[in-house]
């Protein structure tokens, strides 16, 4: 096994969150090194010395890593405002695109009223035409139950009560094929 020393681990400049902590093991490690004969056998004269340096290089990692959480903490909190922005965003993209879409509904609906009054199958414009176009649509006058099997589409859709199950669990009862994970998740403030 190799042997740290003060000389093996450096305090990082701006690293990563796992490298910071990596070299504050690793600095553990070197000042676990230093205790008893062993450390005196290794530093000799230099022991208090080494030790001062190892406390130095923990204090820097400390701040490095202090600094590093809140400028981490800082983006998350950034990401989370625009994700609200675009969600907000995106609703009220939506609105406006609902909006539209019942302009161009009227629109559409105006100009068959139009249409129908005169009695036209076609208007020609200078480069662009309106006309009718022929389609067919199914209207199913009866409740879908009363069709015959072969015209109907049952569509059935069964989900766990995940509450209920979790209630009736931390009171006691077994229920198979069910089972509470613990999860942590990271929080931010």
């Amino acid at each position: 096994m190799e042997t740290v020393t003060t000389e093996t681990v450096e305090a990082p400049k701006k690293q990563t969150m796992f490298d910071i902590q990596k070299a504050i093991k690793d600095l553990m490690d070197v000042r676990e090194s230093m205790s008893g004969e062993e450390g005196e056998d290794i530093y000799g004269d230099q022991l208090e010395s080494a030790r001062e340096e190892v406390k130095t290089c923990i204090l820097e990692l400390a701040k490095q890593e202090s600094d590093k959480v809140d400028s981490t903490v800082f983006v998350m909190l950034e990401m989370d405002a625009r994700v609200a922005f675009l969600k907000a965003y995106e609703h009220r993209m939506a609105n406006k695109r609902r909006a539209v879409e019942n302009e161009l509904s009227r629109l559409k609906d105006n100009l068959e009223f139009v249409m129908i009054l005169n009695n036209l199958e076609r208007i020609k414009g200078q480069r662009h035409m309106i006309s009718f176009r022929k389609s067919s649509a199914v209207i199913v006058d009866v409740k879908p139950e009363e069709l015959d099997e072969q015209f109907q589409k049952i569509v059935t859709t069964v989900t766990a009560k995940k509450a209920d199950i979790k209630k009736a669990i931390k009171a006691g009862d077994t229920i198979s094929g069910v089972h509470i994970e613990e999860r942590q998740s990271v929080q931010y403030k």
